[in-house]
């Protein structure tokens, strides 16, 4: 253990395995790019979703818990384009997180890859590591 313990640490300190771009992981800008770009897609088109659940929890009489409903007098008296309220900081912050995310995660693969000899374990923890780095962040 204790032989995995300062393999895993010379690899954080010199940086070169661990850090090699490839199918392995690493530090790869594209991993980045691909965990935000997705991110920002996948939650960004349900904000119009969120903007009508949102009028409906704050005037539940007026919509009376009817989502059609909600909709057609948020078209009617707001327009469409309300629907698209918070769209920005949508993408941004789930943007921001999916590339922290999914970019700490191919970076930390190889990390563990000299902790410890199970993928399973590795990808477990290389998940905890990439989730940590998101929310402390943001």
């Amino acid at each position: 253990m204790r032989t995995r313990l300062a393999t895993f640490l010379a690899s954080l300190v010199a940086g070169t395995h661990a850090l090699s771009s490839g199918s392995s992981g690493g530090a790869d800008w594209r991993y980045f790019a691909a965990g935000g770009i997705s991110a920002a897609v996948s939650h960004g088109y349900t904000t119009p979703i969120d903007v009508i659940k949102t009028r409906m929890q704050t005037n539940p009489e007026l919509y009376n818990n009817s989502v059609p409903l909600a909709l057609a007098e948020i078209l009617k008296t707001e327009g469409a384009l309300f629907l698209l309220q918070g769209l920005g900081p949508t993408c941004i912050g789930y943007g921001l997180e999916g590339a922290l995310k999914f970019g700490c995660y191919e970076l930390a693969k190889p990390l563990f890859a000299h902790v410890t000899p199970s993928a399973f374990a590795n990808a477990i923890l290389a998940s905890c590591v990439a989730g940590d780095v998101a929310a402390i962040v943001l």
